[in-house]
C-alpha cells in the first residue's frame, strides 16, 4: 500500500515528517508499538484534548490551528528546530523530500492479498463502520477473508482499536518500491490487482475509471529514470487524492514492459 508519504528530512539532519498531522500519527504509532495496551485515548490525555478532536486531526477532518499546535507542541516538548518547521505559519514553505516507510518481506508475506491494503484505507472514508460484515459486503469479499486480516494487521500492529471500539490505520505509509522484491507474495498481490483491472473493465462504469496505454520505441538506457518518474507520479496522485473527505478506496496500478525480444546477439545480427 503505497499512499501519501510522510517522513521527511529536514536541513538540520534529524528526522522530521511533512508536516505536524503526520509527526502527530507517527508519535501515536512508536507508542502502540511500544505498548501493546496503548491507544488514541491515552494519547489524547497526553495530549489533553478531546479523543474526538484528535481523531478529527489525525484523519484530516480538522485542520491545526496556531492555537492548537503551541498546545499540543508543548505536551510534545518539541525543540525549537522542530517547532519552527512543524509551525502552520511555515505551512508548505519547506523543500520536504518524502519517503515511504518499506514493508518487511518478513511482514509482507502475511498480508500479501490486496483486501490488507484495502481495508487500513477503508479505516480512513466517510461512514466507516468497524464491523466485519460491513467490511465484507462493502469489498465484496467473504467475512471469513475480513476476520483472518483483522487478525493479521491487529497483530502486526497495522490495525489497532480505540477504547470505544473504533479502528485507526496505524501502518504509517507502507512501500514496496524500495525493496527488490521477488517473492511469490509480491507477485501474488499484483496478479491480484490487474486481474481486479480487468473485471472493471467490465463492471465499472467509465465515468468511475480511467484504463489506458500506450506503445511506443523507447531508449533502455532511460529505464532507471523512468522508474524515478512513475514512482513520483503515484505519490503526487496518492497526495492531491488523499486531501479533503475520503469518500472511496481505489486501485491504481500502472504496467511498462517490453513486448520485443531482442538481445545484443540478435540485435547484432540483423545489423
Amino acid at each position: 500500500m503505497e499512499g501519501l508519504d510522510n517522513k521527511v528530512n529536514i536541513n538540520s539532519g534529524s528526522e522530521q515528517f511533512r508536516d505536524f498531522r503526520a509527526y502527530l500519527q507517527h508519535v501515536l504509532n512508536s507508542r502502540c508499538r511500544e505498548n501493546s495496551q496503548y491507544s488514541l485515548r491515552a494519547f489524547a490525555k497526553s495530549l489533553e484534548v478531546e479523543p474526538s478532536a484528535l481523531s478529527k486531526i489525525l484523519n484530516g477532518k480538522r485542520s491545526i490551528t496556531p492555537r492548537m499546535f503551541e498546545r499540543l507542541s508543548t505536551r510534545l516538548n518539541l525543540g525549537e528546530s522542530e517547532y519552527e518547521y512543524y509551525h502552520p505559519k511555515n505551512a508548505g514553505m519547506n523543500n520536504r523530500k518524502i519517503e515511504a516507510e518499506p514493508v518487511g518481506s518478513d511482514q509482507f508475506h502475511f498480508i500479501c492479498d490486496w483486501y490488507h491494503y484495502a481495508i487500513l484505507e477503508l479505516t480512513q472514508v466517510k461512514g466507516f463502520l468497524p464491523d466485519t460484515r460491513w467490511v465484507a459486503q462493502t469489498l465484496g469479499i467473504s467475512r471469513s477473508q475480513v476476520d483472518d486480516a483483522i487478525k493479521r494487521l491487529k497483530k502486526m500492529q497495522y490495525l489497532i482499536e480505540d477504547d470505544l471500539g473504533r479502528w485507526h490505520d496505524n501502518s504509517g505509509n507502507l512501500s514496496t518500491t524500495s525493496s527488490p522484491f521477488t517473492t511469490i507474495a509480491f507477485r501474488h498481490l499484483q496478479k491480484q490487482i490487474l486481474s481486479m483491472g480487468i473485471e472493471a473493465m467490465d463492471m465499472i462504469p467509465m465515468e468511475r475509471r480511467d484504463q489506458s496505454s500506450m506503445t511506443f520505441a523507447i531508449n533502455a538506457n532511460k529505464l532507471e529514470h523512468a522508474k524515478e518518474l512513475f514512482k513520483k507520479f503515484r505519490r503526487e496522485l496518492a497526495e492531491l487524492l488523499q486531501t479533503g473527505e475520503k469518500d472511496e478506496v481505489y486501485h491504481f496500478s500502472m504496467s511498462f514492459y517490453p513486448v520485443t525480444h531482442l538481445n545484443e546477439e540478435n540485435k547484432n545480427e540483423y545489423h
